[in-house]
This record gives C-alpha cells, sequence and structure tokens, in this order.
C-alpha cells in the first residue's frame, strides 16, 4: 500500500471455482462420524473441526492466509477491530480457530502451524463426483460454441444485430451459471423477506420508500442447500491460490477470487 509499481503482469485464473468444482473431491450425505476434544480428526475424510492452535508464517516470502476474523478467541496481537480484514502473520499466542480438511493442509503451506488441542471435528464422506463435472463441462463447452458464434458473426461486413444478441445473451447465461451455482449450497435455510413501505419522512417533508423485514422464509427440507460442499469448493480455490503465490514469493503482490 502507498507504494507505485511497474512492469507488472497479470495471470486470470479462468473459472477458478467451477474447475475445483468438477475436478476436485467435493462431500457428500450426512455426516458420517464427530470426534470429540482429544482426538485428530481422520485425514482420508473431508472434515469440519474446531482447535486450539498457534501459527507463525514461515518467512516473508510466504503467502499469508489466515485471516484475522477467523480468530473465535485468543492472543492474537493485532487490534482485530482495526484489522478485521487483515491477513494474520503470526496467532500471538493461543486462538481458537475453526477450519477444514482442505484449509488445515493449505495452513501449512505458509505457516508454522502447530495444533495444541484438537476440541471436536466432524467428518463427511468425499469424492470427485461425475454429476457436477458433466454439469460445469458441459455449460463451459456452450460458452466456447457461442463465444466463437459471436466473434464469427460479429467479422460480417454486416452483422446480424438479433443473433449476436442471441449468442451473446447464451454465452452470459452459461457463464452466470457455472460461476455461480457453487454459492447456491450455502444459501441460508432461513430467509427475511422485506417488503418496500411509504413513509412520512419529517426530515424531509415528503413520503419515502423504506423497506422493511415482514416475513421470514424457511426452506423446505427437500429444498435446503448442503454448506459442507460450498466450503470445500470455496477452500480448494483458496489452496490455488496460495500455492501459485508461495511460488511467486517475494514477486506476488496481490491476489483474489471472483469465480
Amino acid at each position: 500500500a502507498g507504494k507505485d509499481y511497474y512492469n507488472l503482469a497479470s495471470y486470470d485464473i479462468n473459472s477458478s471455482y467451477p474447475h475445483k468444482a468438477s475436478k476436485m473431491k467435493l462431500p457428500y450425505g450426512p455426516p458420517i462420524y464427530e470426534y470429540g476434544e482429544g482426538k485428530s480428526p481422520d485425514m482420508s475424510k473431508f472434515w469440519i473441526a474446531e482447535a486450539l492452535v498457534q501459527f507463525k508464517l514461515k518467512d516473508k516470502n510466504k503467502i499469508p492466509c489466515i485471516p484475522s476474523k477467523s480468530i473465535m478467541e485468543g492472543g492474537v496481537i493485532e487490534d482485530k477491530e482495526k484489522d478485521y480484514e487483515k491477513w494474520l502473520h503470526d496467532s500471538g499466542g493461543l486462538v481458537r480457530m475453526k477450519f477444514s480438511s482442505i484449509d488445515y493442509l493449505t495452513f501449512q503451506l505458509s505457516y508454522d502451524f502447530e495444533v495444541v488441542q484438537w476440541m471436536w471435528s466432524v467428518h463427511w464422506a468425499w469424492k470427485v463426483h461425475k454429476e457436477v463435472a458433466s454439469f460445469v463441462e458441459k455449460r463451459y463447452n456452450a460458452r466456447l460454441k457461442y463465444k466463437a458464434l459471436y466473434k464469427e458473426e460479429s467479422k460480417k461486413d454486416k452483422p446480424n444485430k438479433l443473433k449476436l444478441i442471441e449468442y451473446k445473451t447464451v454465452d452470459n447465461r452459461n457463464k452466470i451459471d457455472i460461476n455461480s451455482f457453487y454459492g447456491k449450497f450455502g444459501e441460508e435455510v432461513v430467509k427475511e423477506g422485506k417488503t418496500p413501505h411509504l413513509e412520512y419522512n419529517e426530515e424531509l417533508g415528503e413520503e419515502v420508500v423504506v423497506w422493511r423485514v415482514d416475513r421470514e422464509d424457511v426452506a423446505t427440507e427437500h429444498n435446503r442447500k448442503y454448506l459442507p460442499v460450498a466450503i470445500a469448493i470455496t477452500a480448494w480455490g483458496r489452496r490455488q491460490l496460495v500455492e501459485m503465490g508461495n511460488l511467486l514469493g517475494k514477486y506476488f503482490l496481490y491476489c483474489d477470487t471472483d469465480s
């Protein structure tokens, strides 16, 4: 921050989350077992755990990948209110965290990460899902097809505007499907609904629109999403970024995930 950088290069990972959804192992089904305090998780399964840990960045060229907001309680040196979004270099002592099996491996790429006490862990079976791979690949191939059609049509002396709109629309529809569907797995079971109301504002001397929460929508049992999948897909995406950032070392500047 506060510095000028020159001769920069960028690398765009195309559709990272869809790739992880179709190629990497994802959890499925109900939890298969739960371990209590003092027992290490089963590393052959996907799991989410709570533990007392301490960590320190291995060296200045490693990418910090633990945000201060992930610390539930403990002795982090940084002011968590001020540095809520800050990526931590040091736990500053013993802290309590929740994390997934994928994050656990990612942390170890950048940190000397020690679990002092496992508090609990919940496990799921996991595998690469052929159905998800088919969903992603079908729509990704459709994107390639309609991008090519759009490019071919736009090069004509008199391109058909309706065809251009059609090709662009189908391309965007498939892009939305594969780039955002993972988030549907993480939707809330209970959602609050808002309705606009007209209310008189004394300061303005006129009626204004005010949105008020006036209902709750509870997803039915068969319409509820599956949070472990959303957790796993985003964790795989973070792992890829950390791996690449650590390869670049001191030459790394910035990264994020947006798809």
